[in-house]
């Protein structure tokens, strides 16, 4: 019997090599095209996946600039709203003080004149003062008419020759009563015209004197 012939000891009949170098050339060009057409996918996907990475990053990167603007856009709202409040404020203030400083001197005079009354009332003396004052205001010194509060009379008649000695040109003196006018003041009426020592008139001179200064002093300001 012949040998049978097995896979691995087939015997290559002429021409067969030719077939089989054809089959491995196939084969080779089959699996080259092979690997490129998987590196041309693989590198497409790749490439898609950059711009999908770049398309991300920009629009992160835009996002957080528009989201930068927008809150810098809310801060310069918020210095302007600040900006507005402190000078609302300033305005208040100087309103404030404005108003405590009218406030002030208007109490200033009202405890000035509290005080004024008490020592006129209490004090006696008070009326040879006021009235020696007013007596040297006056031009023409003859006659005087000295007009004070009953209250104040015996004690400016006590001293009613200190008076003529103390200031010259009086060649005489007349003390008459009256109860309009406040304890401590008088109205002293000469010839050339009267001269107002009364305490209520005195207070309104030295009023109108402090408001005037203050409302200079607000101009200045």
């Amino acid at each position: 019997m012949g040998k049978r012939s097995s896979p691995n000891n087939r015997i290559v009949k002429p021409g067969d090599n030719s077939r089989d170098i054809k089959t491995f050339r196939l084969s080779s060009v089959n699996a080259v095209e092979g690997n490129h057409l998987f590196s041309s996918n693989y590198e497409g996907d790749s490439g898609a996946k950059n711009n999908e990475e770049i398309a991300y990053e920009k629009g992160l990167s835009d996002g957080m600039n528009a989201g930068r603007l927008q809150i810098l856009k809310e801060i310069e709202n918020e210095l302007k709203l600040l900006r507005s409040l402190i000078v609302g404020i300033e305005k208040m203030r100087e309103e404030i003080f404005r108003n405590i400083e009218s406030v002030v001197v208007e109490m200033s005079i009202s405890i000035a004149k509290k005080i004024v009354y008490e020592i006129t009332e209490n004090e006696r003396e008070v009326v040879v003062t006021t009235a020696r004052e007013a007596i040297k205001k006056a031009s023409d010194r003859e006659m005087i008419k000295i007009k004070i509060n009953p209250v104040d009379y015996e004690t400016l008649n006590k001293n009613r020759t200190a008076l003529l000695k103390s200031l010259d040109g009086i060649k005489s003196i007349v003390i008459e009563e009256d109860p309009a006018i406040q304890p401590g003041g008088c109205l002293v009426e000469t010839n050339q015209g009267d001269i107002d020592g009364r305490i209520d008139s005195q207070m309104r001179v030295i009023e109108d004197e402090i408001r005037r200064r203050k409302t200079e002093a607000k101009k200045i300001s």
